[in-house]
């Protein structure tokens, strides 16, 4: 679980190499969407794929946490995509592109939270 200045959130990852993706988005989760999903019955749920030319897409969603261990989760049924080019394929230029796609996707879901009177962007159907 990772807490932030705006309160607790959780972020599971699959496709991310060598970083932690709470780590990544903490500075841009927002005190509204933390109060409207609870750490304990909600995470932020992040995938990412990349090709080795170094196209990078993130889908970022809202996700229920399954079962009574924090990390067992689906993938949200509302996301937000971002697709990045890395300015070059090297292994630092790919994790760049990484970080730059999944922190261009939470802004997008947590801008739309703030539009809304509630931060009504969860859906489950």
């Amino acid at each position: 679980m990772k807490v932030n200045s705006c309160g607790f959130f959780t972020a599971t990852c699959t496709g991310l190499q060598e970083m932690s993706c709470a780590e990544q988005i903490n500075d841009i989760v927002t005190v509204k969407f933390t109060k409207k999903f609870p750490v304990n019955k909600f995470q932020i749920s992040l995938v990412m794929l990349q090709t080795s030319n170094g196209i990078t897409a993130a889908r970022v969603s809202i996700a229920p946490v399954l079962g009574d261990e924090i990390g067992y989760t689906t993938i949200g049924t509302k996301a937000w995509l971002v697709t990045h080019i890395a300015e070059d394929t090297t292994r630092t230029g790919l994790i760049k592109s990484q970080v730059v796609a999944i922190r261009s996707a939470t802004q997008g879901m947590m801008n739309e939270c703030e539009k809304t009177l509630d931060c009504n962007i969860y859906s489950n159907k």
